[in-house]
């Protein structure tokens, strides 16, 4: 099922709720007409949209144009991306 994002946000909302509730996982889902399977679900999306929030984080890189060697074997710039792929980029004068 496909969820637009207010469904998805009332959804996320639920297991958070829960999070800090002190109900167990069946009263909860009675309280709240979801099934135990749902809120297992939604519990594990909560926490990927977290682990995605902390690591998102965007930083701001100048490139300009002035003196490289293209002939270089170092990379002028490298990134690095979850699962290990990295990005080099030869050829730029890189400033703060």
């Amino acid at each position: 099922m496909r969820y637009n994002d207010r469904q998805r946000r009332e959804r996320l909302a639920l297991a958070r709720g829960f999070e800090t509730s002190k109900l167990s996982k069946a009263k909860y889902c009675r309280q709240h007409g979801l099934s135990v399977n749902s809120l297992d679900h939604w519990l594990r999306e909560a926490t990927k949209e977290e682990r995605g929030a902390v690591e998102a984080t965007f930083f701001e890189v100048q490139v300009s144009d002035g003196p490289t060697s293209v002939s270089s074997r170092q990379p002028d710039l490298e990134v690095e991306l979850p699962l290990g792929v990295k990005l080099r980029f030869f050829g730029m004068a890189v400033t703060k």
